[in-house]
């Protein structure tokens, strides 16, 4: 079948009144509530984290709480009573990570030591605290004050903690966003983690090199941050989510990543404006995924009234599709949502969109959303699927606790007990394939935060971002999630943060695989020839020499005007080429160029050139081509271009637009159903 859950319950035989989702929190040994405590608003609930603390191969839980009621690390035993839900054991208090004196709010784990365990940073009331988990070191789960820990120590309400390489120099830098004068500021913090243990303020790369302190753009009411590349370039970007207060506060922010200032600094530009991503909404929850399989990882953020989804362009801007893709039909004015997470719930391969709804007082109950995503098209089928709690809900994290390739979700709620709402499609007959990705830096930062990787199936392309943080309160399983669908297998591309492009290949559906990112190759610089894989063939007569012996001419340009860059070769005694540069079509990494004809007289381009002034012509261009298919269709017709021919006055190129070389992986780099994987280095 390829499609599944709600949509499909009577063809895959669903029993009459069972849901896709449980409640199995109580029966996992998930014993407690959330004590609201002297809160300042807006009220908020549960924090939550997953990571395998113990490096057993199980995930763990993190929960926080107030005030009098203690932090809790639930550590995943597997499945000891037989009844086929997994049991947790709570041993926060043995490790002295609690902490009953404090109010705990946002957690996040992520190894910012990169020693092969999972850190937990936890803010609260006392400022934070950056636990290191010292399993690897001692054999045994322990948490110890890290050495960087009185760096992140930061006053205010953090609302969100997000761990993300934004220097790509292989460690994890943190940004903090913050809410309200709770306990201090509500100025967001940029960290930079100096490898050493210790941790630096960047913030001030934020504002253009100005003080923090009075720079409008790190002084909203923050809620949710996320790092991912937006705009495909290489590098981590960062997208604020904020709650603008009857307009009084900050919109949204986006800061693109330009990388070094040359000097020791950094360079951000906050581009909200120019790339339509600056709403004025009561933001509160971000999620990021790819909802229409474009490749292109695209925005959803919570509000009062309906949620936002922005779809990426993949031209450096975003479209509010909110009100075309169903999403705002699913929400009435008055409604308040928290915590939101993309996630393929009936792995039919589109991801759909859960986010945790509440009111703020006690007001009437407002239930839960689960917006089912129908070939981009929503619908909410929460109460069709269990997943329409009323328990104020808040903070969201997505994992796959119990690993049978269905994603679960947490929901902490204000005032009530939390949610562990476990994804039982399989026991109802839902036979979709999956396939989950986990990943391992070995150059770039130890979990792999910031890779991102694309499958191929009969959806599309699938985009999935390896992140830390960016739900509201709390951070997910670092795992790319995908849904086949009724496909067997589907094609992987992995973009390591070392710049590395691993084409793994065909994988088969309804597997768990573990990548280790590829060393970048050494004595090349990076180049590798890829002729032969892009299908350049062409070869150099000799022929009848004379001195001295030269060899291939060769130009580039853009022929067909589609966007790619196409390749003319000349050689002595045999024929010119022209290869056309028909983009990866086979998914490895790589462009691929066909060979077409030079065209006759009778189907050449006939151009003509006008001046207008010294820095602008029209050139207009009159197709009579006959390109072979699929090219054929974008020939007979007329186009025209208006050009500013001063250099200052150029457009940057577009993403992707770099060259690309290809190598093997080097020997031992292991990534189970890889055969035939390559990867590639973007020149630079």
């Amino acid at each position: 079948m390829t499609d599944g859950g709600s949509t499909a319950a009577a063809a895959i035989g669903y029993e009459p009144g069972a849901t896709t989702f449980s409640d199995v929190g109580g029966a996992a040994g998930l014993v407690q509530s959330h004590t609201p405590g002297a809160f300042c608003g807006p009220p908020i609930g549960v924090g939550s984290a997953w990571a395998d603390v113990d490096n057993d191969g199980d995930l763990d839980l993190f929960t926080t709480d107030f005030a009098d009621s203690p932090n809790h690390l639930y550590i995943n035993n597997g499945d000891t009573t037989g009844d086929g839900i997994v049991d947790f054991t709570d041993v926060a208090g043995t490790l002295g990570i609690d902490a009953t004196s404090l109010d705990s709010w946002a957690a996040v784990f992520a190894d910012v030591d990169n020693d092969g365990d999972a850190d937990l940073y936890v803010h609260d009331s006392g400022g934070g605290t950056l636990w290191e988990n010292q399993t690897v070191d001692t054999g045994s789960l322990a948490f110890v004050v890290g050495t960087g820990s009185a760096d992140l120590n930061d006053g205010g309400r953090v609302e969100t903690a997000t761990f993300g390489d934004v220097d790509g120099d292989g460690w994890l830098d943190l940004y903090l966003a913050k809410h309200m004068h709770c306990e201090g500021t509500t100025q967001d913090r940029l960290f930079h983690n100096d490898g050493d243990g210790t941790f630096t303020d960047w913030t001030t790369y934020l504002c253009d090199g100005g003080d923090p302190a009075t720079c409008d753009d790190v002084n909203g009411l923050g809620f949710a941050a996320g790092m991912f590349d937006y705009d495909q370039d290489g590098d981590s970007d960062i997208y604020l989510v904020n709650d603008n207060i009857n307009g009084d506060n900050q919109p949204n922010k986006m800061w693109r990543n330009d990388g070094s200032d040359g000097s020791g600094g950094w360079v951000f530009t906050e581009v909200g404006a120019s790339t339509a991503t600056d709403l004025s909404v009561n933001g509160m929850g971000l999620g990021l995924g790819d909802y229409n399989n474009d490749g292109w990882t695209d925005i959803a953020f919570s509000n009062v009234g309906p949620a936002k989804l922005l779809m990426n362009d993949g031209d450096g801007t975003f479209t509010d599709v909110s009100d075309s893709s169903g999403v705002t039909a699913a929400y009435a004015p008055t409604d308040i949502s928290w915590g939101t997470a993309f996630l393929d719930y009936n792995n039919n391969g589109w991801e759909d969109l859960f986010i945790a709804m509440g009111y703020i007082g006690d007001e009437l109950p407002m239930p839960n959303t689960l917006l089912e995503n129908s070939s981009g098209s929503f619908s909410n089928v929460a109460a069709l699927n269990g997943m329409d709690g009323t328990d104020r809900g808040r903070n969201v994290s997505i994992a796959d606790f119990d690993a049978d390739g269905w994603v679960d979700v947490f929901v902490g709620n204000f005032n009530a007990a939390p949610n562990l709402m476990r994804n039982g499609s399989a026991d109802l007959g839902n036979s979709n394939g999956w396939l989950t990705v986990t990943v391992e830096g070995t150059e770039s930062n130890r979990d792999g935060i910031g890779t991102e990787m694309n499958l191929v199936t009969s959806t599309g392309t699938q985009r999935r971002v390896i992140t830390s943080g960016p739900n509201h309160g709390g951070g997910s399983q670092k795992a790319a999630f995908f849904g086949l669908g009724g496909d067997a297998t589907g094609s992987l591309t992995v973009y390591w943060p070392n710049g590395q492009v691993q084409v793994v290949g065909t994988v088969s559906a309804n597997q768990a695989i573990h990548l280790i990112e590829p060393t970048t190759p050494s004595g090349s610089d990076g180049f590798v020839n890829v002729a032969a894989a892009a299908g350049i063939t062409a070869t150099h007569s000799v022929g009848a020499l004379c001195d001295p012996a030269i060899g291939i001419g060769s130009a580039w340009a853009d022929v067909d005007n589609d966007g790619d860059q196409d390749l003319y070769i000349t050689s002595r005694d045999g024929a010119n080429h022209l290869y056309r540069n028909d983009g990866d079509t086979s998914g490895d990494g790589v462009p691929e160029f066909t060979e077409v004809a030079a065209p006759s007289a009778s189907t050449r381009r006939r151009m003509t050139v006008s001046p207008l002034s010294s820095s602008t012509t029209t050139m207009t261009v009159t197709r009579i081509c006959s390109w072979p298919t699929p090219r054929a269709t974008r020939c007979g017709r007329t186009s025209s271009s208006r050009r500013a021919a001063s250099a200052s006055s150029m457009s940057p190129a577009p993403p992707g637009s770099a060259t690309a070389a290809v190598s093997r992986p080097p020997p031992g780099v292991t990534s189970t159903g890889t055969a035939g994987s390559t990867s590639t280095t973007p020149s630079t």
